[in-house]
This record gives structure tokens, C-alpha cells and sequence, in this order.
């Protein structure tokens, strides 16, 4: 099992881009870390390293999902 990397690109940047980034969930799995976390939203892979910090619920929720 394994999901894309998704970014903000149009219809047509995606015919003209590169494949995307295939993560598998052992890969995702590995950054659980302040230093490096990433999560699975719908079909995408998403690093939140930097976002976690702003997070009204604070580092400790999103660790806890």
C-alpha cells in the first residue's frame, strides 16, 4: 500500500511533471517526530513538520492522531 505526494500544481503542470512521489506507510511511519512528521490526508502524503508548532490543539494532539 502506498500513497502519492501531493503538491499545489495545475492540470497542466501535471501532465508536463515528473511521477509523483510514492511513500509506503512503513515510510511515512518513520517521521512521528517533532523534527519530521508527516501524515495521510485522503490521497496525499503531506509534511506538517513546520505547521506543527501553530497548531491551536498544540504538537501533543496532532502526536496523539
Amino acid at each position: 500500500f502506498a500513497l502519492f505526494a501531493a503538491s499545489a500544481v495545475s492540470f497542466a503542470e501535471l501532465e508536463e511533471a515528473p511521477k509523483a512521489n510514492v511513500y509506503t506507510v512503513e515510510e511515512v511511519n518513520k517521521h512521528n517526530t517533532r523534527a519530521s512528521m508527516w501524515v495521510f490526508y485522503k490521497d496525499g502524503v503531506y509534511d506538517i513538520t513546520k505547521f506543527v508548532a501553530n497548531h491551536p490543539g498544540g504538537v501533543d494532539k496532532i502526536m496523539m492522531a
